[in-house]
Order: C-alpha cells, then sequence, then structure tokens
C-alpha cells in the first residue's frame, strides 16, 4: 500500500520475542477514523498529516504519563488516588509562602499565577509529585492557587473570613469562594469579600457575583482580530506604563507637602514660633494674669 499523510504507521513489538531478526508488524490506521474519548486528547482532531500527529500524540501521553497497551506486558498496579494533607486554609498559606512577590508587591496589587517554579514548588509541598501531570494541578488547586495571589489587603479579609470560620469548626472548603478563580478585578474581588467579612453578603452571594463579573468581563472583552481594539490597548498600556513611571515621583513629592505642612503647623506664617494665645503668666505667686486681651466693649 502506498504511503500517503492520511495513514498513521504504529510499530509494534516483536511478535516472536527470542528470535532475531524478525520484522516488526506494521498497523496501518487511517487518521480520519481516529476519535477521542478523553478530553487531553482533543487536540489530535484536527491533525491530518501523520508525522504531525505522531508527534503530538507521543508529547501528550508522556506529558501524562500513559503508555501504549500491550498484550504481553503485565497489568500495571492502580496508583493510588491523591489525597491532600492539608485543610484549604492551610493550602493558601503554604502556597503564599513559597510566592517569590509576596514581599515585593504593592497592597492591591495581585500576584502572579502563572510562575512555572513557583507551582513546581507547591506541588512538592502538597505532596502532589507522581499523581498526575502539571496541568492536573493546576485543575485540582485553582480556588487555592488563585486565593494564594490575591493583593495584600484582599488576602487579609479572606484569611480574616477563614480564621472565622475555623473559630466556629466549620470547615473551609474551595468550592465555597470558587468565584475568585479567574477573576482577575482587584478592587471588584476586595470590595465583594469585606462585605462577606462585614456580614452583608454570604460566600453563596459573593460567587454569584464574582462569576457574573467575569462572564461580563468576558463579553465586553474586544475582538484581538480587531485593528481599532488592538490600537486601544496600545495606547492604554502606553498610559499605563507613563503613569507608573510617574508614581515614584508623585509620591515623593506628596511626602515633601507632607513634610511642609507639618513645618507650618509648628510655625507661623512668618516663620516665627506660634504663640500660645491663652498662655498665662504668673508673676506673683497665686495670682495668675492671662496675657489675651479681649476688645473693648462698647455700651449703647
Amino acid at each position: 500500500m502506498e504511503q500517503d499523510d492520511s495513514w498513521f504507521f504504529e510499530t509494534v513489538a516483536n511478535p516472536c520475542p527470542g528470535k532475531k531478526g524478525m520484522m516488526a508488524e506494521i498497523f496501518l490506521l487511517p487518521i480520519s477514523t481516529f476519535l477521542p474519548t478523553s478530553f487531553i486528547f482533543m487536540a489530535l482532531s484536527h491533525i491530518s498529516e501523520s508525522l504531525t500527529f505522531t508527534k503530538m500524540i507521543k508529547h501528550i501521553m508522556d506529558e501524562a504519563q500513559l503508555t501504549f497497551f500491550s498484550h504481553d506486558a503485565e497489568s500495571p498496579i492502580p496508583r493510588p488516588k491523591y489525597k491532600c494533607p492539608f485543610t484549604f486554609s492551610h493550602r493558601v498559606r503554604i502556597m503564599r509562602n513559597l510566592h517569590p512577590d509576596v514581599g515585593k508587591a504593592g497592597d492591591s496589587e495581585i500576584l502572579p499565577t502563572k510562575l512555572t517554579k513557583w507551582r513546581r514548588q507547591c506541588e512538592q509541598a502538597m505532596n502532589y509529585n507522581g499523581y498526575g501531570t502539571h496541568s492536573q494541578f493546576g485543575g485540582l488547586f485553582k480556588e487555592a492557587l488563585s486565593c494564594a495571589c490575591l493583593s495584600r489587603r484582599t488576602y487579609k479579609l479572606l484569611d480574616n473570613i477563614m480564621t472565622k470560620h475555623n473559630d466556629l469548626h466549620i470547615s473551609f472548603k474551595g468550592n465555597m469562594i470558587r468565584g475568585i478563580s479567574g477573576c482577575y478585578d482587584e478592587l471588584y474581588i476586595f470590595s465583594v469579600l469585606r462585605q462577606v467579612d462585614d456580614g452583608v453578603i454570604g460566600l453563596q452571594e459573593m460567587n454569584e457575583s464574582l462569576i457574573k463579573e467575569k462572564k461580563n468581563t468576558r463579553e465586553c472583552r474586544p475582538s484581538p482580530d480587531d485593528p481599532d481594539a488592538k490600537q486601544e490597548l496600545a495606547v492604554l498600556r502606553a498610559e499605563v506604563a507613563k503613569l507608573r513611571r510617574e508614581l515614584p515621583q508623585k509620591a515623593q513629592k506628596v511626602a515633601s507637602l507632607e513634610e511642609e505642612l507639618a513645618k507650618r503647623k509648628q510655625t507661623g506664617h512668618n516663620g516665627e514660633a506660634r504663640r500660645d494665645i491663652f498662655n498665662f503668666e504668673s508673676p506673683i505667686p497665686g495670682n495668675r494674669t492671662c496675657r489675651y486681651s479681649r476688645p473693648p466693649c462698647i455700651c449703647a
């Protein structure tokens, strides 16, 4: 049969073990008949070129730690199901302490969530190594990873909420704040968490509000192919960069003005020390006189 790009060639093990020189069997499978039964193989459904198909399926199986089925191979020992040894609040605190930017970010700045080195450290801290892929870890711990990367002021609110639940012996789980995952509006997250901390709304209302906000954000997001949107985005990014460069100068100017204001409060406008108009002198012991003079009384 003539080889073309519509066939996937898979070489199997030698069917006659112990006999050298035997040719391995070749099975011809049309790529068009490939039907993915798992989401990890969905990327293969649109590939029609055999070499690309082979490389992609090998990469996916290596990443997922899978092997091709063989009748001669012994049945593998079932891997134990992963169980995290920490409560949700402990997971969040451990992950946040491991983050390299936790001490450098501003009070209202969200920490980056996609740092590869930090995520690997989190996997090791959660004893997850050997149980699944890196992407599976991200899906399993998405709420904890998102909460660990909250801004400093927002994290304080969340930590206070988790502490209240623990004090009441109420188990605090990740699905109770599932709306935080994927939401990057720091001011909005801070606002709803403050309402939860104050008892104005509950966690269920908070999740519904955050999910609605994420949906509105996605609907209002401009198309990446829109040239006007690209130009507007470039202008906004330039403006943000300019404001960030001006921020240290503004902060220094504010500090200088505050220092000057403090000096003016201590001295008068003419530079002399401000006198207390209610300063009493006592030239004779027991007899105090006031230096403050009242205006003369004008009687009719």
